[in-house]
C-alpha cells in the first residue's frame, strides 16, 4: 500500500486534490475507491489525499468523520464559500508534491487507474500527464486519436493539442516543481473558467524537459448525474477558453490549430447556448445565458450551416427555442464522426 502522507508541510510524491461543495455522497464514493486504489500502490510511493471543502452545508463534514479512510486524508474548510474556480486554485496554492493531480468529486476512477498513473509517473517523468476520459451515457467516444498504451509526446506541436482535448479536470496530472512561479505568472486567471489548464500551460512552459505523455486507456468516467449542466459553466466560462489560445507555447508552437479552433467557437457558443435555451441543459442561471445569446455578434461562419444560423436568430431576437433545431444542427456532424470511425481516422 502506498504511504499516505498527512503533514501537509511533507513533500510528497504525488497529492491528489479534491475541490467539493454539498456531495457528501459522490465524495464518500470517491474516498472508498481511492482507499481500494492505494492498496496496490507501492509503499515506497507516498500520496497525499487533500480534501477542499467549500463550506458544504450538507453531511460532507460528518461523512469525512465517520469515512474508514477519513484518517488517512488531510481536510481543509472554506470559512465561506469562495466559488468552485478558487477551491481548485486554491488546491494548487497549498500542494507539496511532485506531482499534483486535481480530481473533480464526481468523477470515478477505474481499477487499476492510481497505480497505473504512479508507474508511468516514475518511468516516464512526464511534465503532464493526460489519459482518456469516459464520457456521459450517450455521448460520442472521444479519445485522443486512435494510439493505444503509452504514448510520450516531446514535440509541443503535437503535443499542445492533446493537452487542450476535452478539457475535464481529473484527466491531467502536472508536473509540480515549478508551481509556486506558475500560479505567480498565472494569478490573474484564477477566476476564469480555465484557470486551472492554463496552470498546466504555464508549467509546460516552464519546464526544461517538456514531456507530455498520453495513457491510452480510459482511467476515470462522469458520474452518471452528469446530465445537468453545472451552474458555474455559464457563457462566459466557454469564452474564457479562448484565453488558452494566447498562451505564448499554444500561439507560437500551433498557429493553425488556433485560427481553426477561434473559427470554430462562434458556431460552437451559438449552439450551446440555444440547446440550454431549449431545455437540453438545466441551469439556475437561464436568464444569463438568455442575455448572452442576445449579445452574440453575426459572424460569417453561421452560414456555414443554416440551422446554426437560424438559432443565432432565435437568440439575438429572444425567439422560442426548439429542440429539433439543436438535434438537426448535430446530425451532420454525427454521420461524419461515424464514417471517419469506419475507415479507421482519428475522430478527435
Amino acid at each position: 500500500m502506498a504511504r499516505m502522507v498527512t503533514n501537509r508541510d511533507e513533500v510528497c510524491f504525488l497529492e491528489i486534490g479534491i475541490p467539493t461543495y454539498n456531495r457528501s455522497h459522490q465524495l464518500g464514493r470517491l474516498l472508498t475507491i481511492l482507499e481500494q486504489e492505494v492498496q496496490s500502490v507501492s509503499d515506497t510511493i507516498s500520496i497525499r489525499i487533500t480534501v477542499s471543502d467549500n463550506h458544504s452545508s450538507d453531511t460532507t463534514q460528518s461523512m469525512l468523520r465517520q469515512h474508514s479512510f477519513g484518517e488517512s486524508v488531510v481536510v481543509c474548510r472554506n470559512e465561506e464559500n469562495i466559488g468552485a474556480l478558487r477551491n481548485i486554485w486554491g488546491l494548487y496554492e497549498t500542494c507539496q508534491a511532485q506531482y499534483i493531480w486535481i480530481h473533480s468529486d464526481d468523477d470515478i476512477p477505474q481499477p487499476g487507474s492510481v497505480k497505473k498513473i504512479v508507474d508511468v509517473l516514475m518511468s516516464c517523468e512526464p511534465t503532464v500527464l493526460t489519459f482518456e476520459f469516459d464520457q456521459p451515457v450517450g455521448s460520442h467516444v472521444r479519445r485522443h486519436g486512435s494510439e493505444e498504451g503509452i504514448e510520450q509526446i516531446r514535440d509541443m506541436s503535437q503535443a499542445i493539442p492533446n493537452i487542450l482535448f476535452l478539457g475535464k479536470l481529473t484527466k491531467y496530472i502536472t508536473e509540480a516543481r515549478n508551481l509556486k512561479t506558475v500560479l505567480t505568472n498565472t494569478r490573474h486567471l484564477r477566476d476564469t473558467g480555465y484557470g486551472w489548464q492554463y496552470v498546466i500551460l504555464e508549467a509546460l512552459q516552464l519546464s526544461s524537459n517538456r514531456n507530455v505523455v498520453i495513457i491510452h486507456e480510459f482511467l476515470a468516467s462522469c458520474d452518471d448525474q452528469f446530465t445537468k449542466l453545472i451552474d458555474e459553466l455559464t457563457p462566459r466560462y466557454w469564452d474564457d477558453y479562448l484565453l488558452l489560445l494566447d498562451h505564448d507555447i499554444v500561439r507560437l508552437n500551433c498557429p493553425e490549430y488556433v485560427e481553426k479552433y477561434k473559427i470554430g467557437h462562434f458556431g460552437y457558443m451559438v449552439k450551446m447556448i440555444y440547446a440550454v435555451m431549449a431545455g437540453l441543459a438545466t441551469t439556475s442561471n437561464t436568464k444569463v445565458f438568455r442575455e448572452y445569446g442576445k449579445r452574440l455578434p453575426f459572424h460569417i461562419t453561421y452560414l456555414r450551416n443554416p440551422f446554426v444560423f437560424l438559432q443565432w436568430v432565435s437568440l439575438r431576437f429572444t425567439l422560442p427555442s426548439f429542440l429539433i433545431l439543436c438535434q438537426i444542427t448535430e446530425y451532420p456532424g454525427k454521420i461524419k464522426m461515424v464514417l471517419l470511425s469506419r475507415i479507421g481516422k482519428s475522430t478527435r
